[in-house]
């Protein structure tokens, strides 16, 4: 089964243990299942968050598209896995924001806690 290859790189398949709001070690690009196409898949994935127009948002659309379209069973879990590490926001933070806010539902409050939820780009 495919999930020992992971381990052996701090990679679960799917980030499944991240979902479950455990903290796995960060892939690291040296490694393996981490490969130079899932780096590439991933910041194209933040260039196109990042990125104003819909020209330039549609050649880097395409470009992530085909990155992603050209991973492999091993990649593809590592892709995700990172994906999920790069994208989701911090569970200790949204919950310090959750809770301040539960204790005093300002507008402030309220702001941060948005702020926070939001996937860091």
């Amino acid at each position: 089964m495919h999930g020992s290859k992971y381990r052996s790189c701090g990679v679960t398949p799917l980030g499944l243990e991240r979902l479950l709001g455990f903290r796995t070690q960060k892939p690291d690009a040296r490694l393996p299942g981490v490969s130079r196409g899932v780096v590439k898949a991933i910041s194209l994935c933040h260039s196109l968050l990042s990125e104003r127009g819909e020209s330039s948002g549609d050649r880097i659309a395409s470009e992530a598209l085909l990155a992603y379209q050209s991973l492999d069973g091993p990649s593809l879990g590592a892709f995700f896995n990172l994906l999920i590490q790069e994208f989701s926001p911090d569970p200790d933070k949204v919950g310090r924001a959750g809770e301040a806010y539960r204790e005093e539902p300002s507008a402030a409050n309220l702001a941060r806690l948005q702020r926070v939820a939001e996937p860091p780009l």
